[in-house]
Formats: structure tokens, sequence, C-alpha cells
């Protein structure tokens, strides 16, 4: 087969690649997955780093374990085995010969030999970092790969050469799982319901900054000495003192996730609007209000780095503080509702009839 090309489709959530990966394999499917969706990416971690903050869904299927994915078919190894399909001089055909069998490939590789990579790092930096593989053409010589490429999730061509070169010379950056090779074939006529007990016991989880890693044992080490749920707020406000200071370094990723957070609690309102759990459209509509606001928090931070006016980080610092009450009383109204609702009728759980006392936060039904 001279070229094969995957389908694609512009991811729901870009923040991190580990994620838009395997989602833009689902947003370029039939397969109705946005229930899946809405029933998870609900709790928050952040992470302190040498010289910032990383925020976060709390997800455990993103870190490099089997994706706990209904939608995908997940094969998980390691690069040696890989290469034992054919041998690692030979590494092309070993992408190819998946890609022709349906399967995406994803792997961390040095992107300093990507001139399809962030400026910063092509011909500078020994930074290993994730790659999305979809397709590929013998004729031209290229791979077709997605990642976020300086900041923004793109789809992009890589030739053979570069590719070869930023997998054969090892990083010394970043290289957390840069061993392991993730293999993902779409599973389809999967029917995965909207899940209200999740829903609500992950909000519950995010509102009472509860550890969420507690119905997951696999994640305790990645989530050690993280901060979870609405308690990230300070955590962002101290960041936000300590940039008015100049004593850390600027970074706008953690305004991209909240944002990204918002905009699925916007759509996971409607979803339940539509399962006529809620009855009005009041959460919508002030959730609505919070995305947009945090779209414009996330504008005015990229303008801060141009300008260096700091009364951006201050008003962004009261806002912040704001939006924390603000969602804190919404989310105990809104919980209270699907409690209610959970009680009056036990097929929301779950989509069935399961016995809702097994709902592990709601302890008092």
């Amino acid at each position: 087969m001279t070229e094969k090309i995957l389908p694609v489709k512009e991811p729901f959530l870009t923040g991190y690649p580990y994620y838009a990966g395997p989602l833009t394999i689902l947003s370029a499917s039939e397969e109705n997955y946005h229930p899946w969706l809405m029933s998870n990416f609900i709790q928050l971690v952040l992470q302190q780093e040498d010289t910032g903050i990383k925020l976060d869904f709390f997800q455990p299927w993103v870190t490099w374990v089997p994706y706990s994915c209904p939608f995908l078919d997940i094969q998980l190894l390691n690069k040696d085995i890989f290469e034992k399909f054919n041998d690692s001089s030979n590494i092309i055909k070993s992408i190819t010969d998946r890609i022709d069998s349906g399967y995406y490939v994803y792997m961390s590789v040095n992107h300093k030999y990507l001139s399809c990579s962030n400026v910063q790092w092509y011909k500078r930096i020994n930074i290993a970092h994730e790659l999305f593989i979809y397709g590929y053409n013998m004729e031209k010589m290229i791979l077709n790969v997605a990642d976020n490429f300086g900041g923004k999730y793109e789809f992009k061509d890589c030739s053979f050469y570069e590719f070869i070169q930023s997998y054969i010379n090892p990083a010394n950056i970043n290289l957390h799982h840069y061993n392991r090779v993730i293999l993902m074939k779409l599973n389809k006529d999967i029917n995965a319901e909207l899940d209200i007990l999740r829903i609500s016991d992950l909000l519950t989880d995010y509102l009472e900054s509860r550890d969420t890693r507690i119905r997951d044992d696999g994640s305790v080490n990645w989530a050690k000495n993280s901060f979870l749920g609405i308690s990230v707020y300070d955590k962002i406000i101290e960041y936000l003192y300590l940039l008015l200071e100049d004593k850390c370094e600027y970074d706008i990723r953690f305004l991209h996730i909240l944002w990204e957070h918002k905009k699925c609690m916007v759509y996971r309102m409607k979803l339940l609007e539509e399962k006529q759990v809620l009855q009005d459209s009041k959460f919508y509509e002030m959730y609505k209000k919070i995305e947009n606001d945090a779209f414009i928090q996330r504008s005015l931070m990229i303008k801060f780095y141009i300008n260096k006016n700091k009364d951006i980080i201050t008003d962004m610092i009261l806002w912040l503080k704001s939006l924390k009450e603000t969602e804190e009383l919404l989310l105990r109204e809104l919980l209270e509702l699907l409690t209610r609702s959970q009680m009056s009728d036990p097929k929301y759980v779950l989509g069935n009839s399961h016995d809702i006392s097994l709902k592990w936060s709601l302890v008092q039904l």
C-alpha cells in the first residue's frame, strides 16, 4: 500500500496530547462517545513544577496505562517489543504495518529532530515529547502526525528521515514513558450511557477536593503531592502572586485547562437536561457564562505575555476568588438536584436499575 490515512478530526479537548490523541480518533468516528466523555473529565489535579504549576484533568487512563475507554482497543508495548515486529533499522515499516491494520501509533520521540515541532525545540533541545501518528504516504515519504506543536494541537506531515532521526537519537529531557508505544484502534458499536452515579461522585470529589485516586490504586504514584478539585484555585492564585513578583515563569496552560474544564461542564449540563435529570437551563446558562469568562481570561493571559501589564494578573486573581465561591454554591445546588433525581428514578444510575445505595459519595441514600 502506498498511502493510508486513518480518520482524524479536531478533538473536543486539546490541552494535553495524551488525551487529545484518543479523542481525535473518537471525534472522527460515528460512535456516540459523548456520554462517556461527559461521565469523565470532571476532577482536576494540580502539580507543582520547578518553574510553575501544571493543571490537568485527573484521569488515571491518561498516564500511559492502558486506557479505560470502551471505544478504543488499546495495546501498550515497550519500544523494543514494537521493533521486533521488524527491527529498529526499519521503524517506518513497523509503523506503516500497524496503520495498515487500523491502529493509530502513539509514542514519545526526540523533538529536536522534527521541523514540524515547536520552534523552541527543533535543532535546539533533546526533549522527548509525544507524537500521534495516523497515516503515511510512501511516495512522498511522510508520516501524518498530530501533537501540540507550539501550543496548538495540529495535524502535520513529518518526513521519514526526520522521524527516524527523532526515534534513534535519544532525548535527555522529559523521559517519562519514553520507551513506551501505544497502539489504538476504534471499537465499533459500543453503547455507553451517561453515568449519573459517576458524575455525582466525581463532582463531589471536585467540590470537596477529595482524593479520587482512592478508587484507582494505579494512579497513586502519579498523583502524589498533588492538589485536587476546587482547591486548585488557591494554588493557581499563589502562582499568580509569584508571577506578579517575577518569581516564576509565565505559563498559559493552566488557563487553557480551566477553560476546557468549564467547556466540559457546559456540555455536561446540556446532556443532563436532555436526559431530563435537570428540569431547566439554569445550570447550563451559568456555566456558559463561566466558560466565556474563562476564555476571556485565557486571552488576557496572552495579552499579558505581550504587554506585561500586571493589572491583568491582579484582576485575574480577583476573578478566580469569585469563581471559586460561585462554583462552590452552584455545585452544591446541582448535587442536591442530582441526588433527588436518583432517589426518585433509579434508572438514571448507569442508565439502568442498579441499586443506588451502591454509590460512593451519596451514602445517605
